[in-house]
């Protein structure tokens, strides 16, 4: 089955849960990971800010259903 759902949706749905959040390295405020929502699957995100303006995302997860997000 396929999820159809707007682009600022899934980015409201994915950081609505703020516990979800918290830092990879509790030293490092430029290193934070989000646990993927539970409606959508299992996994993590993890954000690496590097420099102003430049930043690395590792994502690990694996979706219950195929998500198609629409800018509407």
């Amino acid at each position: 089955m396929t999820i159809f759902i707007s682009r600022n949706y899934f980015w409201e749905i994915f950081f609505e849960d703020e516990p979800s959040k918290q830092r990879y390295d509790p030293s490092d405020e430029f290193d934070m990971i989000w646990q993927y929502p539970s409606q959508f699957g299992k996994g993590y995100c993890r954000e690496i800010e590097l420099r102003e303006g430049l930043g690395l995302l590792i994502s690990n997860y694996q979706l219950r259903d195929r998500i198609t997000q629409k800018l509407m």
